[in-house]
């Protein structure tokens, strides 16, 4: 239904196994406390769901494989990293893109929606655009220095290995490397791995002492 919460990763049902025809990748190598043979992969389809007038890429069937952020995190959301460098501004993107602290933020029917949201530290308005093709030039703050006044495709980071901390103090089981680093993926395509602490602001936005102390255990 509309006010169904999503998991914060890609949508499985769009993308296997056409696209992605083992699931079973999804799984980090460097992950041990996940088997990629771990039955939680695979969910069952609630017979309601084939009365949802929504487009559902499972009606019919009577299970479906359901990625989620366990070994790695995908939020689909470009995240620049100078609204998440204070620890109030880090809660507030927790709350709108990790549904943590919120009634279901991002839900079955506005996942493919860009967001708008608030930074607590400053009050200004910042709209947050789902991942796609040449998004960056909506970063654009001068348009007479562009180069200068957004990020490019090399500075926004996609997907990453999972870093969760407790106020940071690593959460092992949702750590795949340690010390606490990660493999972060950016939008061009290039891979750089990176350690814990990152200074804020950096592009590894996800592996600063904001990230890691902002209350929320579940994120990013």
């Amino acid at each position: 239904m509309p006010n169904r919460s999503c998991w914060s990763f890609f949508d499985s049902t769009d993308v296997y196994p056409e696209y992605l025809s083992d699931y079973k990748v999804a799984v980090c190598p460097s992950d041990h406390f996940r088997a990629p043979s771990d039955p939680q992969y695979v969910w069952p389809v609630d017979p309601s769901w084939n009365d949802d007038p929504l487009p559902n890429n499972v009606k019919g069937k009577t299970e479906y494989v359901g990625l989620a952020d366990f070994s790695y995190v995908y939020w689909g959301f470009v995240v620049n990293p100078e609204w998440v460098k204070t620890t109030e501004d880090m809660v507030a993107f927790a709350g709108l893109l990790d549904n943590e602290g919120c009634d279901y933020c991002i839900t079955y029917g506005n996942r493919e929606d860009d967001m708008s949201g608030t930074l607590p530290s400053s009050g200004e308005a910042v709209d947050v655009y789902r991942l796609r093709d040449g998004v960056e030039r909506f970063l654009i703050t001068d348009i007479n220095n562009p180069a200068a006044a957004s990020l490019a495709q090399s500075q926004v980071a996609v997907m990453w290995d999972t870093v969760r901390t407790d106020n940071g103090r690593p959460i092992q089981y949702e750590v795949n490397h340690l010390p606490l680093a990660a493999n972060v993926l950016f939008m061009d395509g290039h891979v750089e791995f990176a350690r814990y602490p990152q200074p804020e602001g950096s592009v590894f936005w996800m592996l600063t002492k904001t990230a890691a102390t902002e209350g929320c255990p579940n994120f990013p």
